[in-house]
């Protein structure tokens, strides 16, 4: 599951408020694409110098929260890799003293995409429909580098950490 690296522990996450929080997010979002469902995917974040644990325990019920969120290839927004060994090799939590290092595997609500370049967005894509002309605003910016294919959302709340990933690395 995680790269060459031996995972030795898998914690599951469990915070009712930041849960309900993100079903209420993805529900927002079906409402306002008039959809059954949304796409939601199962992917890694790593927090380098950010313990997991002020994610899922101290965010005021909001989880990942892009106040905290830095810039990068695409933009200040919360990154998601579908590669494990994305988020292990260089985002990975490593503790103070630990000889062990941690990421996040988390549901993200990433809807509608929009496959594009590396650029500084500060939203959601935003493109025209082919057929009516009408501008379309994407939910999540995903694009390729490291090895993997990378997702960005750029709203608070939009992904729930679901297990802490331990492994020695």
């Amino acid at each position: 599951v995680v790269s060459t690296q031996s995972t030795w522990g898998v914690q599951r996450v469990q915070n009712e408020p930041i849960w309900r929080n993100y079903r209420g997010v993805v529900q927002k979002m079906m409402r306002l694409r008039n959809l059954a469902v949304t796409t939601e995917a199962w992917l890694f974040h790593g927090t380098r110098g950010t313990s997991p644990e002020s994610i899922y325990c101290h965010q005021a019920n909001q989880g990942f929260n892009n106040n905290h969120a830095n810039s990068g290839m695409w933009g200040r927004g919360t990154y998601f890799a579908e590669r494990a060994c994305y988020s292990c090799d260089g985002y990975a939590y490593q503790p103070p003293g630990a000889t062990f290092k941690q990421v996040l595997f988390c549901l993200v609500a990433v809807g509608h995409c929009r496959e594009v370049k590396a650029a500084t967005y500060l939203e959601p894509p935003v493109d025209k429909d082919p057929d009516t002309g009408a501008r379309v605003v994407f939910d999540t910016a995903c694009g390729h580098t490291g090895g993997s294919r990378i997702y960005v959302v750029y709203e608070s709340g939009r992904a729930y950490p679901m297990y802490l990933i331990s492994f020695e690395g």
